[in-house]
């Protein structure tokens, strides 16, 4: 048995914004961007360059910037609204170069983290793992050195994380089916830890909604992928 470890969040908002450019070169003015329109999550794809880990969804390149870059701006525009922020980073490739890499990366960043609060107050970020690798990433590492900074999708915590906010703090994501019963029915099971393929009480992201984005909102996820054309659509949704 590991030696638990401990997370402290604030409360997450109703419905979290989360912006994922899907297409072409990222920018830092992306990021500026979502943040400038009140975003409460941003997911980052990442790649090594140069043995720095770089964001950009299909392929580093010179213009890409770093996750250190990325994260400085996140921690500086952050909104003091007293709601959780989420950074969801996807490693694009099964690397455990890549891994390292990153989970260095956060080690700069550990007193920010709520993986890291420990028995103190709530700490405002949180990093999630996300993608085709999350479990790879997690079983690369000891378990107590990785869940002081971030979790990964889809791994029950239950044993080896105490939740000090009392919520939910396990995250999943879903492809949405453009089927409202099917999500629905998909994200009441993961919440309530009786979906048999996950065992687990997790929040639930919906991915690959456009052009549902009321759809997705009625299923009760927690968390809706926007691209930069969808965070007003979505607001206006909600409202």
């Amino acid at each position: 048995m590991q030696p638990k470890t401990f997370i402290n969040e604030f409360p997450h908002p109703p419905m979290i914004v989360h912006f994922h450019p899907n297409t072409g070169q990222f920018k830092l003015d992306h990021l500026k961007f979502a943040l400038d329109h009140k975003v409460n999550a941003v997911e980052l794809d990442l790649h090594l360059r140069d043995g720095k880990v770089v964001c950009n969804h299909d392929s580093a390149t010179p213009e890409s910037p770093t996750l250190k870059q990325a994260m400085d701006m996140i921690l500086r525009r952050k909104r003091h609204d007293r709601l959780q922020f989420f950074i969801v980073l996807e490693p694009k490739e099964n690397s455990g170069a890549l891994f390292e890499a990153i989970l260095k990366v956060l080690g700069d960043y550990r007193a920010h983290l709520s993986t890291s609060a420990e028995r103190i107050s709530p700490r405002g970020v949180t990093v999630v793992i996300t993608g085709a690798y999350p479990l790879e990433f997690y079983s690369h590492f000891p378990p107590a050195t990785v869940n002081r900074l971030c979790i990964v999708e889809s791994h029950d915590y239950s044993d080896e994380i105490t939740d000090l906010s009392g919520q939910r703090f396990q995250w999943v994501s879903i492809k949405h089916s453009k089927k409202l019963g099917e999500d629905a029915r998909r994200v009441r099971a993961l919440h309530d830890g009786t979906d048999p393929a996950i065992p687990g009480k997790f929040n639930v992201r919906i991915w690959d909604c456009q052009g549902d984005l009321e759809q997705a909102i009625a299923s009760g996820a927690d968390s809706l992928n926007c691209d930069r054309d969808e965070i007003e659509l979505f607001k206006k949704a909600l409202k």
